[in-house]
């Protein structure tokens, strides 16, 4: 398969002997002149293989991702899809419906859509609000396993059905550009069996206004593998697993956006992209 170079940024190791890892997503006048981050990050440039014609080996329950055909409709684009509108909420039940035929799952919640258009600036100055809808550089897990719990346990009293917390359960990610043959910042996942996730993951607390919230940092490790999709279609989906309360399955797919120093890249029409998270039951 061929590969490519590109850089991704780690988090330091030495610094959270004694601390925790935090990220604040408050407005700057309410942290009174301290932190919002005490995150430390370290560039690594990393080989990421080019699963173009080779994705049919790679499975969610062994390397914690898979390529997934679904047609997106052309009503699906970065300007039609707005927080809890219409479109938005056509594209929850399009996927809900996806992922449960397509997962064998009992029921299947998408709990939240993010869409990101980049900067044509980024990665340079691009602003404190623009920065929050660009690709994301730093490898990370979106949810710690206590915190997809938590989440589980809401969703489920929420739903009235809380025997689906008596079986497996998982977050799904899925995440595909709105146009075709993308060449600009495609999603990087490492394969979750090459990852210690005693000695490599990290949590770190996300503060909101209202609650705390926990994802996953990641170390670097030599160890890691590293995959792309070249030229990702508007119907390719990649799905990636954040949680798995199955332990003798793959647990987590860290992943970064990544620019690789192939043909082309860079010099395309900037990324646009949508994501969703889905906790997932069997039970």
């Amino acid at each position: 398969m061929e590969t490519a170079t590109a850089t991704v940024f780690y988090l330091d190791r030495k610094p959270y002997k004694a601390e925790k890892p935090y990220f604040c997503c408050l407005p700057l006048e309410s942290l009174k002149g301290n932190p919002p981050t005490n995150h430390v990050h370290i560039p690594e440039d990393i080989t990421a293989t080019n699963i173009r014609g080779g994705a049919a080996s790679f499975s969610l329950d062994r390397n914690g991702f898979e390529v997934a055909k679904q047609p997106l409709g052309d009503e699906f684009n970065y300007e039609s899809v707005k927080p809890g509108g219409e479109i938005e909420q056509r594209y929850i039940r399009q996927m809900e419906a996806f992922l449960t035929e397509k997962l064998k799952a009992r029921k299947v919640v998408v709990f939240d859509v993010e869409t990101r258009k980049r900067n044509p600036q980024f990665p340079d100055g691009i602003g404190e609000k623009s920065s929050l809808e660009q690709p994301v550089r730093g490898v990370h897990v979106d949810s710690s396993p206590a915190s997809a719990i938590e989440r589980a346990v809401y969703i489920a009293r929420q739903e009235k059905d809380e025997e689906v917390l008596s079986g497996r359960m998982q977050i799904i990610n899925s995440w595909r550009p709105f146009f075709s043959d993308l060449e600009d910042w495609p999603l990087g996942l490492c394969d979750s069996r090459s990852v210690d996730v005693e000695d490599d993951i990290i949590p770190s607390d996300t503060v909101f206004p209202t609650n705390v919230a926990e994802t996953l940092q990641v170390h670097h490790s030599p160890a890691h593998k590293w995959y792309f999709l070249d030229k990702q279609s508007r119907d390719e989906l990649l799905l990636f697993k954040i949680f798995d309360s199955d332990e003798t399955s793959s647990r987590v797919c860290p992943h970064a956006a990544i620019q690789p120093d192939l043909r082309g890249y860079g010099s395309g029409r900037p990324r646009e992209s949508i994501e969703t998270r889905a906790m997932i039951f069997y039970g």
